[in-house]
């Protein structure tokens, strides 16, 4: 019986199980899994970064308080007294009223200049033509004579406006002479030194001396009238005959209309008071 103690005791294989056991129980507490989760972490020490400061944009600019400084009262400025290179103090620029932006610097000022005056009349002169009448395409003269106005205009620029004024039938010809049916009085009005006909221009026409006014700048709202009243003709409702109404009769009540104290030419002029 002692010897089967002793075996009992050598090789009882329950407890050599729970040994093993235990050592199994060993290593399970010390690399469980769960444990190491459980455990508290290292914390990971804040980092602190300096924020990067932008650099802050100023929304002012040097331009725009010159252009605010900027203020045309007139149609023009000027700047500077004058003299010098552009971009220079001295400079004189002149900058029209249009323009937004003046080329000023802090050391120019810009100040109003007058524009330069517009051309404006200075005198004007009226003239009273005549030239004989012809039959058209035929050249035949009849006896008769054919009146028209001329008029000179002058600026203060030296420039210088003609017109022409004279009437004359829609219907010329043969048969106009021949059966005075002409058609209708028309008048034209001309810019030039030559009327609706080539003959009527101040070359070749003869000017009735009397009825010459000017040249003074007085004469200019006559001249003016004869231009309104020649623009404003009713054309296409007198009947045009041969002793009138006539292109003489319209050259007669275009200076009525323009208050001038005309006389009759000293040639034939059917239809001149009619």
């Amino acid at each position: 019986m002692a010897h089967g103690q002793e075996i009992n005791q050598t090789s009882t294989p329950d407890q050599e199980v729970n040994k093993s056991s235990t050592h199994v129980l060993e290593i399970a507490q010390t690399s469980t899994p769960g444990q190491e989760v459980n455990k508290p972490s290292t914390p990971v020490p804040e980092i602190n970064l300096p924020a990067t400061t932008v650099p802050e944009i100023s929304q002012s600019s040097a331009p725009a308080q010159e252009i605010n400084q900027i203020s045309a009262p007139g149609p023009l400025e000027e700047i500077g007294p004058g003299g010098g290179d552009p971009g220079d103090p001295g400079d004189l620029v002149i900058c029209p009223s249009d323009m937004w932006v003046c080329p000023c610097s802090p050391e120019v000022t810009c100040s109003a200049v007058e524009l330069p005056p517009e051309p404006s009349v200075a005198e004007c002169y009226i003239e009273l033509f005549y030239r004989p009448v012809t039959v058209t395409s035929y050249d035949l003269p009849i006896g008769a004579y054919h009146t028209f106005w001329w008029t000179e205009q002058t600026m203060t620029n030296n420039d210088v406006i003609e017109r022409v004024m004279d009437g004359g039938p829609t219907s010329p010809g043969l048969s106009c002479f021949t059966t005075n049916n002409c058609g209708t009085l028309f008048a034209a009005l001309s810019i030039g030194d030559v009327g609706y006909y080539a003959a009527d221009n101040i070359y070749s026409a003869t000017p009735d001396l009397p009825d010459s006014y000017g040249p003074s700048l007085a004469q200019c709202r006559a001249s003016w009238d004869l231009q309104d009243y020649t623009s404003t003709w009713p054309g296409g409702t007198i009947a045009y005959k041969i002793l009138g109404p006539n292109s003489n009769t319209f050259a007669y009540e275009a200076s009525i209309a323009a208050a001038l104290t005309t006389t009759e030419p000293p040639v034939y002029v059917p239809g001149w008071l009619q």
